[in-house]
């Protein structure tokens, strides 16, 4: 172990000490460890789960290209970008006395510690034409970016 080892006994501390003194007054070179190597690596933040909301509709009397064009095309371009890890469709189902401005939801979800970074890169892309368009969604449609606020209750 060497010169350095810790020895539990009382004053087994201070002996050892003593006998170091001794050896480095006899002209014999001590050798010291090296210090420790210290990298300090960026400390990576957490992932944590995050779920994109999107609201649309299809353009009338294209209801199946769009179906078609959102399942088979858009989605798993979608979960090709960073951080988005899952996706599923919704259809609205009307409730009386209560009108809806959207008659489709994707929620995707995101494993990420960069979610907004993952959304704009998904916009990025879009923008860009990098994503395969299409006529048969309307263009007026809705996103918001949503992060747990409660722990998952279930009954």
């Amino acid at each position: 172990m060497g010169a350095f080892a810790i020895v539990r006994r009382k004053g087994a501390m201070r002996l050892a000490a003593m006998a170091l003194c001794a050896i480095a007054a006899s002209g014999c070179a001590v050798a010291s460890p090296p210090p420790p190597a210290v990298a300090l690596a960026p400390v990576a933040q957490a992932k944590r789960n995050y779920v994109l909301i999107v609201m649309t509709n299809p353009v009338p009397g294209k209801e199946a290209e769009f179906d078609d064009w959102y399942t088979n095309v858009h989605l798993p371009e979608v979960l090709g970008v960073p951080g988005f890890v899952r996706a599923q469709r919704f259809r609205l189902v009307p409730v009386p006395g209560n009108p809806a401005k959207w008659t489709c939801l994707a929620i995707y979800e995101l494993e990420t510690a960069e979610a907004v970074a993952s959304v704009q890169e998904l916009m990025r892309r879009f923008n860009a034409g990098e994503m395969t368009s299409t006529t048969s969604m309307d263009p007026a449609w809705l996103f918001n970016l949503f992060e747990p606020s409660t722990a998952k209750i279930a009954r």
